[in-house]
């Protein structure tokens, strides 16, 4: 029987391939599920890909609350709310894309209004679509 340490080792390495830039948080909160159910998923693409995307959508959420949370603090600098908007909308682009154009597509989206942005980050569906778009235009 493998160790809690030993299993968390080898789902990292697969959370990696699947979402490198959010890698780390992924496996932690896989990690909370139940050994058998753990290692089912380290043998079970299909199960890892399906509870991968499940926690990103939880982080997504979590973001997008916390970028409702510096966007209504009007006390907070611009910079640092810039900041933290671009982090933001970077690690939700890095998790539903992974060709070499994240950063491009980003700062083609920063260019909007910051609260079209904020939007994007609410609604996953429509950050899909603007992404894609983004995406076309770049690759032309």
């Amino acid at each position: 029987m493998m160790s809690k340490e030993e299993i968390g080792e080898q789902l990292l390495e697969k959370v990696r391939r699947l979402c490198p830039t959010q890698s780390n948080k992924v496996t932690g909160m896989l990690l909370e599920l139940p050994t058998d159910t753990l290692l089912e998923l380290l043998t079970e693409e299909g199960q890892l890909q399906a509870a991968v995307v499940k926690a990103q959508g939880t982080l997504l959420e979590g973001e997008a609350s916390e970028i409702e949370r510096v966007h209504c603090q009007d006390q907070v600098p611009v910079l640092d709310r810039c900041v933290a908007l671009r982090e933001h909308l970077h690690a939700a682009i890095c998790a539903m894309n992974s060709s070499d154009s994240t950063d491009r597509i980003t700062d083609e989206l920063l260019q909007l209004e910051e609260t079209e942005v904020f939007k994007l980050l609410q609604d996953r569906e429509l950050l899909e679509t603007t992404v894609q778009e983004a995406l076309y235009r770049i690759e032309g």
